[in-house]
């Protein structure tokens, strides 16, 4: 498995995440269950935090995939 295989799959369950804590921001759904309830700010909080590791997954994996094994990347056409 290469590192762009294994990182597809968090790429996805990031924006899962992020997604669920947007719906649940939007929705005003401050019940966790179990009787535990969470406040605007902190979930507010959470949004921002699942936003914020999303893209740096997406980043990650873009450059992990921009790597490839490409070696001529970067040697264009050289003319005398």
């Amino acid at each position: 498995m290469t590192e762009g295989t294994i990182r597809k799959p968090g790429v996805w369950s990031s924006i899962a995440a992020a997604a669920a804590f947007g719906l649940a921001v939007t929705a005003g759904n401050r019940k966790l269950g179990f009787g535990y309830y969470i406040a605007r700010h902190d979930q507010v909080c959470l949004f921002a935090v699942a936003m914020t590791l999303c893209a740096l997954q997406a980043v990650v994996y873009l450059m992990t995939r921009g790597k490839g094994g490409d070696a001529t990347r970067g040697q264009h056409d050289k003319r005398s």
